[in-house]
């Protein structure tokens, strides 16, 4: 499948699988899940846009360069990876983290 969004919100759902993200993959919404762990992204080349909101996720993974838009809001995160590869980065969101640094 080549698909360019991926919205998944409210489900029971603990990993994201590996194979359901595509070459041109350009949003991935994830909202209300158990969600704690996401693999890294940093090899989708065409995800523009992550949002994350009410999960469990702990750490932001390594992020692709193509990335324009970051949210992360009301999730257990502690760690964020480095971010000085986005280059494309216009809008960073974070609310109500467990952050105590940024990289």
């Amino acid at each position: 499948a080549h698909l360019k969004s991926i919205v998944i919100k409210t489900s029971d759902l603990e990993l994201l699988p590996p194979r359901i993200f595509s070459a041109t993959l350009q949003v991935l919404y994830i909202e209300r899940t158990k969600i704690s762990v996401l693999p890294s992204l940093h090899d989708l080349k065409t995800l523009q846009v992550l949002q994350v909101r009410s999960t469990k996720l702990e750490e932001v993974p390594s992020l692709p360069d193509s990335l324009e838009f970051l949210q992360l809001e009301r999730c257990s995160l502690r760690r964020m990876s480095n971010l000085m590869g986005c280059y494309q980065l216009k809008r960073l969101s974070l609310d109500v983290n467990h952050l105590t640094e940024l990289p």
